[in-house]
């Protein structure tokens, strides 16, 4: 039990955790991306892992689907791009002269955010 004043003392139990295993080689596509979240609950429970990285996982997790749905969302095909097929988006570097952020003002930097009208 703890007393006033008593650190909480976090305990982390030896052995590689699951959600490491998937992360090490990399997240590819879904089912990747599925076994790394299923993998993080089994280690919470397991207290392979602490919950603060636990939550840093999650929040990266949240902002790699946020890139993707803005990946399908304005994306675009670029030929002989190595993507199968994918759109890609790009989010920084140079853009071409007349994409436009929607409101039909020119974008010079950032995230294009519409293709050419």
């Amino acid at each position: 039990m703890k007393t006033k004043g008593q650190a909480t003392k976090t305990v982390i139990r030896t052995g590689e955790s699951r959600s490491f295993r998937v992360a090490r080689t990399g997240i590819k596509d879904s089912v990747d991306f599925t076994n790394l979240f299923s993998g993080l609950i089994a280690d919470l429970a397991e207290q392979k892992v602490t919950a603060g990285v636990a939550n840093a996982m999650c929040n990266a997790g949240g902002k790699v689907l946020k890139m993707v749905e803005l990946e399908i969302r304005y994306g675009q095909h670029v030929p002989g791009h190595p993507n199968n097929g994918r759109k890609v988006l790009t989010i920084s570097g140079t853009f071409e002269a007349g994409l436009t952020d929607g409101r039909g003002k020119s974008v010079n930097g950032a995230i294009a955010l519409s293709e050419k009208p």
